[in-house]
Formats: C-alpha cells, sequence, structure tokens
C-alpha cells in the first residue's frame, strides 16, 4: 500500500485518433493532455500520441488513479492507452500479494558501506533472495526477531531483494510434454518448417510431401525453438538465432523456411482468437499507414552484422508462410499441396499460362502498371517461349459506371474465367487491399471464394498494397482466403 502524505508518481501514455483538435485525456486530479487532430492525406499518421506525467496526493493508503477520455463532443473520436505506470513508495511492511512480490532496495553510497534491510514480518521465517541479478538469484541469511526480519546488504552497487513466506513463493509450471529435439537432429537439411505445437502433426506431414519431392526437410515446433534458445520464453530474435546457429553449424545448405501458422500484431493475446501462432516481425512505428509494415523476411538475415539495412543486405533464405489457425485449415492446406505435387491429372497445357493482370491508369504515374507489366512479358516471352502469356490491362476494357465507384465488369469475368481453367502463374500491378484489387474490383473476395481449380492452381505474384496482410486478428485478408481457399485459388 502507499505511504499517505507522499505523492503517487504517475506516467500514461496514450494514442487518439479525432477529427478535431480539442479531445483530451485527464489524469483525475492530477492534470490532462490535449491530442491534436489527424491529418487527412494518404501519408498522415492514422492516430496522435501524447506522454502525461504528474503527481497525485492520496490521503488514504487505498489509493486510486483514475483516467478519463473526453471526445469533446465527437462522437467519432477513440484513445487507445498504451502504458500507465504508478511509482509510490511503501512501508518497510510484508503483504501477500498473488500477482506481485514486494521488492526492496538498498542505497548505493560505494564499497566499503554498508546498509540494514528490516521488514515488518510477523510469520515464521521468511525467504530472502538477492535478485539484482536475474540469471544469478541467490538465498540471503535474514534474522527474524520480534516481527522484525532484517539482513545487511553491501553498498558498492544497488541491489534487489525479494521477501516472501514459504508458503508464497512461485512455483515452477508446467508447460510441455514433448521430447525436445536438439539442433543435431537437423543435420543437412535444405528446408525448415517451423510451427506451433498445436499444428506439428500437419506441419510434420508437409515434411514428408517435401521429402518425397526430393527436398530434405524437417518440422520443429516454435515451443522447441523457444525451450532451446530462451529459456521457453517467446521472442522473434530467438527463432532467427536457431535458424543461424542452425545453418552455421548443420545445415549449411539451409535454403528455405516455410513458417507454418498465422502471425498478428497482438503479441500480448489481448484480443479473442488468439492467431499470433508463429509471429512476424512489425516496424517500430506503427502510426503510419503509409510507412509501417511487416515482414518475415527478418528471418533470413543470418550473416554477422545483418539486420540494420534491410534495403543494402541479401536475404540468405527463401521464406514462406502459411497463415493457418485451425487443425482444419492446415489439413486442407497441406491436402491442397499434395493435390497439386502428386495428383494424377496435375499436368495439363494449364502449366504452360501465365496471367498479366495490371490497374487502370487514373493518374499519369499509374501508367508503370503496365509498363512494368511489359517488361515481365517482354522477359518471360525471351526466357521462356512456352508459356502463353495472357494480358488483362484494365485500361483495354470498357469502363461501366455504378453505385459507389467504377467498374470493368469484363475484365473481372475474364480474370475469373482463365484462373478458374487453370494457370501457372498471374501476375498483378496496381492499387488493391485487403478486399481485393483495384478501385473497380476487378477481383474481390466473392471471385476468390468461388474459385474450384482444385489441382490447377497458380501462384499469385502482386505488387500492390495490403492485398495479402497477415498479422490482422480481427479480418481474414483477399490474399490468405486466396490461399485458403481449400478447393482452388493459389498455391502460393
Amino acid at each position: 500500500m502507499p505511504k499517505t502524505g507522499v505523492p503517487l508518481e504517475i506516467e500514461v501514455s496514450a494514442v487518439a485518433r479525432a477529427s478535431t483538435s480539442n479531445t483530451s485525456l485527464s489524469i483525475v486530479g492530477a492534470g490532462s493532455v490535449l491530442f491534436p487532430a489527424v491529418g487527412t492525406s494518404s501519408v498522415s499518421h492514422y492516430v496522435t500520441e501524447k506522454t502525461l506525467k504528474s503527481s497525485l496526493f492520496q490521503t488514504s493508503a487505498n489509493a486510486q488513479v483514475s483516467l478519463s477520455f473526453d471526445k469533446a463532443g465527437n462522437a467519432g473520436a477513440a484513445m487507445w492507452l498504451d502504458k500507465l505506470i504508478v511509482n509510490y513508495r511503501t512501508s518497510n511492511q510484508y503483504q501477500y500479494n498473488d500477482r506481485a512480490q514486494k521488492r526492496f532496495q538498498n542505497f548505493s553510497r560505494g564499497a566499503g558501506n554498508v546498509s540494514l534491510i528490516k521488514v515488518s514480518y510477523t510469520d515464521s521465517q521468511p525467504l530472502v533472495f538477492e535478485v539484482t541479478n536475474k540469471k544469478e538469484v541467490t538465498e540471503i541469511s535474514s534474522v527474524n526477531t520480534a516481527g522484525v526480519v532484517s539482513w545487511e546488504s553491501s553498498e558498492d552497487l544497488q541491489r534487489e531483494y525479494v521477501l516472501c513466506a514459504i508458503g508464497d513463493a512461485y512455483l515452477p509450471e508446467f508447460e510441455r510434454t514433448s521430447e525436445l529435439n536438439q539442433m543435431p537432429y537437423y543435420n543437412g537439411i535444405a528446408n525448415l518448417i517451423i510451427a506451433p505445437d498445436s499444428l506439428m502433426f500437419q506441419a510434420n506431414r508437409l515434411a514428408s510431401i517435401h521429402e518425397n519431392s526430393g527436398l530434405q526437410t524437417k518440422a520443429i515446433s516454435l515451443e522447441n525453438i523457444y525451450a532451446i534458445i530462451n529459456c521457453g520464453t517467446p521472442d522473434i530474435a530467438a527463432i532467427r538465432r536457431f535458424i543461424f546457429d542452425l545453418k552455421s553449424m548443420y545445415a549449411p545448405d539451409l535454403r528455405y523456411l516455410t513458417l507454418f501458422g498465422d502471425a498478428s500484431f497482438d503479441y500480448k493475446d489481448k484480443l479473442p482468437n488468439r492467431s499470433n501462432l508463429v509471429p512476424t516481425f512489425e516496424s517500430y512505428g506503427s502510426f503510419s499507414l503509409y510507412s509501417s509494415y511487416i515482414t518475415d523476411d527478418y528471418f533470413g538475415y543470418l550473416d554477422e552484422g545483418e539486420g540494420v539495412n534491410w534495403f543494402a543486405e541479401d536475404l540468405d533464405l527463401g521464406i514462406g508462410r502459411i497463415p493457418v489457425k485451425t487443425i482444419l485449415e492446415s489439413t486442407e492446406m497441406v491436402d491442397k499441396i499434395d493435390r497439386y505435387l502428386f495428383a494424377q491429372n496435375r499436368l495439363g497445357p494449364w502449366r504452360s499460362k501465365a496471367i498479366l493482370v495490371a490497374d487502370d491508369a487514373d493518374h499519369a504515374w499509374e501508367k508503370e502498371f503496365a509498363v512494368v507489366q511489359d517488361a515481365l512479358a517482354k522477359r518471360l516471352d525471351t526466357t521462356r517461349p512456352e508459356l502463353s502469356l495472357i494480358k488483362i490491362y484494365a485500361d483495354a476494357y470498357q469502363q461501366e459506371a455504378k453505385p459507389g465507384s467504377q467498374r470493368y465488369p469484363t475484365a473481372r469475368e475474364k480474370l475469373f474465367r482463365e484462373v478458374d481453367d487453370g494457370a501457372l502463374l498471374v501476375s498483378y500491378i496496381g492499387h488493391g487491399g485487403e478486399v481485393g484489387w483495384a478501385t473497380e474490383r476487378i477481383l474481390q473476395l466473392e471471385d476468390i471464394q468461388n474459385w474450384t481449380n482444385s489441382i490447377n492452381m497458380p501462384v499469385f505474384t502482386t505488387i500492390t498494397c495490403e492485398f495479402t496482410r497477415f498479422d490482422d486478428p480481427n479480418r481474414v485478408s483477399a490474399g490468405e482466403q486466396l490461399l485458403l481457399n481449400p478447393i482452388g485459388g493459389a498455391i502460393a
């Protein structure tokens, strides 16, 4: 409990989104801060951030901190709390708390000085640990006399201690039963599949499919990696460290990495429907829709010193992700891959088709959509003359006015038909989003869900925005649905 008469030191950080500049966040009784309005351009930050630091005097030991967000009449305004830190002084008295253990610190006046720490304590002899170095916790001898526990602390540096009753000490928690595979088990592999425990059965099945195709492959659970590298603590750096050590010492020919599971920006599982099964790298700045990004390339920079300037460095692995969340989805995806590779009728003229799709040019710079596709067509015509190139450029079709925006129904119908008939690859360049391609909706969710090309599935490549965003736990993007369609769509 806080000592009465001593102020609480409060720090609160939050972000807000509002079209007006008079919304505010208040610490009740201790000040407020105004949020400016968000910008309206396409490169403006989605939210604005503010931090408020203040002191709050309490006259009671039962301290309370209340926050208030004033929308100032703007019904569309919203605020998201980032952190709330409350620091306060307490009496040197032990009190049980099932969520945290109270810590005690000495003074740091220099070598040769000694602090005597005294704590009011009425139970039997307690446990006292020095936790200054979290990796080397040490039990400390203490004296319990007349309801006061005391011990001496050298003042050569600031030291930290935990005191608790024997019955209140934290106990290790049981996590998993499966046997850990150590790095030598993966000796000589060329392809590594990483999956959560819940999807390992299908991950191992996928590894067997690759083995049957001549690619030496093994699967490992994410929990196995964390246990080997990071004492069981989830961390994307642990995943990359495992891959680095594996390639350096046991699998120099490792070339491919498959992440078998969905990802989410919700690293702390605050939202329902947990989907952060295999985490991805999120850009440090996330307020801008224009410059923020997610990437699995993080796991592929394996040379010493890499990972600082991604634009100037080369990936050491080919990386792909299969964004499945459930056992059913994982089973359907592995079935889909198995059909594509081994079905009796998997070969046919469809494998000689390449479909090139370009958005229309509403602005001068957008003419590059067709220019880039033409360059690709020329290269394919030279290097793969057996391919039949099918161009679906929006500007080559009749535009029709529909409620809400313009449409290219003939282009959309041709794209749907050509993909459903089968193709080796589909390339798209243009505007896009999480529900399809182009403002004119050349490709829509309805089309993706209705494709039934269960064997003759193309590889899709896109140069667009957010089409396959896979870190939103509240939405399955169009690109994800394209891959997860169990009876058609894309193979990659």
